[in-house]
């Protein structure tokens, strides 16, 4: 007599049945874009704590389309044509919104920058990208310091309105390896950050590397992933009223040295506060609160802006808030932002490098 098979059993072989049919399904009628983990840092000993490996050329995608990702002898990143060489030389400091692994150089805000301000100027133009993800306001400072000595003719630093108001200043950051592919690990308890980390982590990274599946699942599940705290997108602090007040004066503060550095070597200095995705699409707004739990009345939009060019002004810095024309181009329709990773699109890198050139010009004649 035939042993019956248990529910639990049958229904673990119609998943596993099933599971392959449906991956092959999405990758004939919705192909989604696999994730290609960039693992282009290394530590740092000059005070930065971590940086972008030299010399370097990979393929990232990180869920919006491939690009190449190449740097110079200095981690900068760089063009297909290799390293700029020109007479006129800008320092552009910034983080992963500087960076913009998400799109080739050429797409990026200092790539842009280049070819329109050596058409204008008739001569060749180099703007150098030292964005790297996770920096701050504390790293923009020490990168300054240590850079500026050199021949430059301008700065510009990029803040980030989602993660670049700091609550504390940091002189010096000790080196520390950056992981972009989580690795299991044996647990040695079971709370939840160590089940995260060391369990669920690598399960998501290979799964997002190879199953159009997962990664569709993930996209129309996001809300919910988000009320349980499996998703690594998340709401800026600095846009609810509830913020700590002090960060808005340290921020200054920081970025006021930055220029007084500049100041020493007669350079000028360009502050630029670029917005999140929530500050300019109704529907990722919308998103958030609901993924979050937020209360709506404790969002403040226009607050990064407004808070940071009040204290700037206490040194006679003019901060240059992109958030209206941002908000402008997006009500014709332009997509800023990437879907899956929300940083800026090509049109975004546009939308920058078109705002600030004009400045940049008047700023070196």
């Amino acid at each position: 007599m035939r042993a019956k098979l248990s529910f639990g059993l049958k229904l673990i072989i119609f998943l596993l049945l099933l599971i392959p049919i449906l991956e092959l399904g999405v990758r004939v009628m919705i192909p989604q874009q696999l994730i290609k983990p960039f693992p282009g840092y290394t530590p740092d000993d000059t005070g930065l704590g971590v940086r972008m490996k030299a010399n370097m050329d990979m393929v990232a995608n990180t869920g919006d389309g491939s690009a190449r990702i190449l740097t110079d002898e200095h981690g900068f990143r760089i063009g297909e044509d290799g390293p700029c060489e020109a007479d006129t030389r800008i320092l552009a400091l910034g983080d992963s919104y500087l960076q913009a692994i998400q799109v080739d150089y050429e797409s990026t805000t200092t790539g842009q920058l280049e070819r329109i301000l050596t058409d204008q100027r008739g001569a060749p133009v180099c703007v150098f990208n030292t964005g790297v993800p996770a920096y701050d306001p504390n790293h923009y400072r020490i990168f300054a310091k240590r850079e500026l000595a050199a021949a430059y003719d301008m700065v510009i630093v990029f803040v980030y309105a989602g993660n670049d108001i700091i609550t504390k200043e940091v002189e010096e950051f000790k080196p520390s390896k950056t992981n972009t592919i989580h690795e299991f690990r044996m647990l040695t308890s079971l709370n939840k950050n160590q089940i995260v980390n060391r369990i669920l982590y690598p399960i998501n990274d290979r799964l997002e590397r190879n199953s159009h599946l997962f990664i569709l699942f993930k996209d129309r599940s996001s809300v919910q992933l988000a009320r349980l705290g499996l998703t690594a997108y998340y709401f800026p602090e600095h846009l609810l009223t509830t913020a700590d007040p002090e960060r808005w004066p340290l921020t200054a503060n920081t970025l006021a040295d930055i220029v007084q550095e500049a100041n020493q070597y007669d350079i000028p200095a360009i502050i630029v506060l670029l917005p999140s995705i929530y500050q300019v699409d109704q529907n990722r707004l919308d998103w958030a609160i609901d993924a979050f739990g937020i209360k709506r009345e404790e969002v403040d939009l226009a607050q990064p802006g407004r808070r940071l060019q009040d204290e700037l002004q206490r040194y006679d810095i003019e901060l240059i808030d992109l958030l209206p024309e941002f908000r402008e181009e997006a009500a014709q329709g332009t997509v800023l932002f990437g879907r899956i990773d929300t940083h800026l699109s090509p049109a975004g890198h546009t939308l920058v490098a078109d705002a600030l050139a004009p400045i940049i010009l008047d700023k070196l004649d």
